[in-house]
């Protein structure tokens, strides 16, 4: 069976089940099913005010992604130089990855504006993941590797391209999809705490005030469809770019 059949069939069963589970609660108050779902979606499809809240969070919450990923990286090829350096930044680095999204956001909400809030929360929950794999990956680097680039006297650049950048990337890349998915996370959640205008968060949040079960669902499934869509995607991306740069004689193979 192809990949992309089994996939949809899978869909379709766990849709089929949701169904199920809806006509058998039989209470709309508490519980819907995907068709009901999809229609009220299609009818927020028709306003535009539903494509510039996805925009909005979706803006708001790649920027913090990418500045997680830019800033983890750079201090992890920083603190690789110095034990002393990788010591002195691994209890904040630790404290980061520990620390609840909501006390993040208790903390930060002091100092920004609520509609930057949830790219600091992306940010801060990216960061550590991008920064720890970064060093595994330098460590991983083969010393040996290191000691024959210095005898046939490689350039930094060759040394980059043939030896560090093949023994990171499987670390970055990691950390690349798993950072996605914790900035949609943590920025959602952001957003759902503080309801910044224009903004997935706040419909949830409303759908919680309101008890409104089908506009909590279909707000779901926006945040599960476009994350799935994002990480899909920049990870391609991202494939797409690095793969000739790892492989340059390889272009054709590429997947």
């Amino acid at each position: 069976m192809k990949p992309v059949l089994q996939k949809g069939l899978i869909l379709l069963l766990w849709l089929l089940l949701w169904e199920a589970a809806a006509a058998l609660i039989d209470n709309t108050l508490l519980f819907v099913g995907p068709w009901t779902v999809l229609r009220y979606l299609i009818q927020l499809g028709k306003e535009t005010a539903f494509y510039w809240t996805i925009c909005h969070s979706l803006g708001n919450i790649l920027a913090g992604f990418f500045l997680g990923l830019l800033l983890g990286s750079s201090l992890a090829l920083v603190t690789n130089t110095s034990a002393w350096l990788t010591a002195l930044f691994q209890p904040l680095v630790s404290m980061m990855k520990v620390t609840p999204v909501a006390s993040f956001t208790m903390f930060v909400l002091a100092f920004v504006q609520s509609s930057h809030l949830p790219m600091i929360v992306a940010f801060l929950m990216v960061f550590p993941v991008i920064y720890g794999n970064m060093q595994k990956g330098l460590q991983n680097v083969d010393p040996a590797l290191l000691e024959m680039a210095g005898i046939f006297e490689f350039s930094h650049w060759q040394r980059l391209r043939t030896i560090y950048f093949p023994a990171v990337y499987p670390f970055f890349y990691a950390a690349f999809q798993t950072g996605i998915g914790y900035a949609w996370k943590a920025g959602i959640t952001a957003e759902v705490l503080v309801s910044p205008l224009l903004s997935i968060g706040k419909n949830i949040a409303d759908a919680k005030v309101y008890f409104d079960t089908l506009q909590l669902f279909a707000w779901t499934t926006v945040i599960i469809a476009v994350s799935i869509g994002v990480e899909k995607s920049l990870s391609a991306l991202l494939r797409w770019l690095i793969y000739p740069f790892l492989f340059p004689n390889k272009e054709g193979e590429q997947s």
